[in-house]
């Protein structure tokens, strides 16, 4: 199973309805697709006009009542934007697929945008990072996002293995009872 759909079945069987979702990476839009449609409200960040237009296109005809914020700024704004408890959190890395590999996520702003989110979580809620350490920005984020996970495995449900140091890397946290 892809790693996008493992992220997104797992999610589904854990928090089937969300009233607050977030996709921090917009990216082509296949997460906010995916979150419009357990959604009442989704809030959508990407710091790239070309990802936000993407996923509008994608978004065209989803048939949903979801109320989707599409807002042009990094994911390290997410509190200025998300105010109530956030219920599904998705963070899928890197660059935008099809677009410029050199314009990548960066661990500061990340690191920023996931203490806000673990912050935001709902206590049933749930948050999705998918890591690409197979580029050298890539690579600085994992690692960063490691030494994070550290600070969290008494949330952390699930990390995919990884054959080569290159593949990407799921993780999903939800508050354990």
């Amino acid at each position: 199973m892809h790693l996008t759909a493992l992220a997104q079945h797992t999610i589904e069987s854990r928090c089937p309805h969300a009233s607050i979702a977030v996709d921090a990476t917009v990216g082509n839009g296949k997460d906010a697709l995916f979150l419009a449609k357990r959604a009442e409200e989704l809030f959508c960040f990407d710091i790239q006009p070309q990802a936000i237009a993407n996923a509008k296109q994608a978004m065209q005809d989803i048939g949903s009542d979801c109320q989707i914020h599409w807002i042009q700024a990094s994911h390290a704004y997410m509190d200025a934007y998300v105010h109530g408890k956030i219920d599904i959190c998705m963070f899928n890395l890197g660059y935008l697929p099809g677009g410029d590999q050199n314009i990548t996520t960066h661990s500061a702003s990340t690191i920023k945008a996931l203490n806000i989110a673990i912050k935001k979580l709902h206590p049933e809620g749930v948050l999705s990072i998918l890591c690409y350490p197979g580029h050298p920005a890539g690579m600085i984020e994992y690692e960063t996002i490691q030494k994070w996970l550290a600070a969290h495995t008494d949330k952390c449900i699930l990390k995919t293995t990884q054959n080569r140091s290159s593949d990407p890397v799921l993780y999903i946290l939800q508050q354990l009872k």
